[in-house]
């Protein structure tokens, strides 16, 4: 059952038109670190099986591929910046592991931690 007058979601069930939005849906919890409305999630949030979740969106492509797309490209967008997110954190991750090693091989060369051995540097005033 579709709105009248309302052109872009003409041809598609109200379930589909539920299925499109819920990849939309712009929330705090779905922002990057934390990962895009997923699949599962909307099937858990709709009460369906993920199967017909997917069943619902091959059909809203077949119907209405223009907006299919968009709802995809939004998608997308969201899928680039998540993944930009968990490789910075990564990144940061891998720095600091780096940095402690660094840290525990400047302690075993010299005795002290690099922050206990520059304490100890007299500055210049």
């Amino acid at each position: 059952m579709t709105k009248p007058g309302n052109p872009t979601t003409n041809g598609l069930s109200s379930r589909q038109v539920q299925v499109l939005r819920a990849f939309l849906v712009k929330a705090p919890e779905f922002e990057p670190p934390e990962p895009p409305v997923s699949v599962v999630m909307i099937a858990i949030a709709l009460g369906i099986a993920p199967s017909t979740v997917k069943e619902h969106l091959r059909r809203a492509r077949r119907r209405q591929p223009e907006v299919y797309a968009a709802v995809m490209a939004h998608r997308l967008g969201q899928f680039e910046r998540w993944h930009a997110a968990v490789a910075d954190a990564r990144k940061e991750r891998s720095r600091r592991w780096g940095k402690r090693r660094w840290a525990a091989r400047y302690r075993a060369e010299r005795g002290c931690w690099p922050w206990e051995d520059l304490a100890a540097v007299p500055r210049g005033g």
